[in-house]
């Protein structure tokens, strides 16, 4: 058998497509646009891409609002337009005079 008969399911150590990593929740979609090379998405991705009906373009942050990045929860993201954007809000807050709301989605 070669490498690729031991993928996904097929491998005996398969936990169901789901890794915890040290910081994210992954997933195993294989046949996503934007998967890494190991077939897994990062799962707070995956559900706002399935909240807005769109796949997320590569620029495009999910923030998770509580700072716990293994709580996937809808209420706790927050989808900004790209990093910057992300880094104005989070990094210098709301009182920057700069900050600009983007394309935050409100749950």
């Amino acid at each position: 058998m070669n490498r690729r008969s031991y993928l996904g399911d097929q491998n005996p150590n398969w936990r169901g497509g789901i890794r915890m990593g040290h910081k994210y929740v992954r997933v195993y979609v294989p046949d996503h646009p934007f998967v890494q090379g190991d077939g897994y998405v990062f799962e707070h991705r995956l559900l706002m891409e399935r909240f807005l009906g769109r796949y997320l373009d590569s620029q495009e942050v999910v923030h998770h609002r509580n700072k716990n990045t293994k709580d996937n929860r809808l209420e706790n993201l927050e989808l900004f337009e790209s990093d910057s954007v992300h880094r104005i809000k989070t990094i210098r807050g709301k009182d920057n005079p700069n900050y600009r709301h983007g394309r935050n989605v409100q749950l």
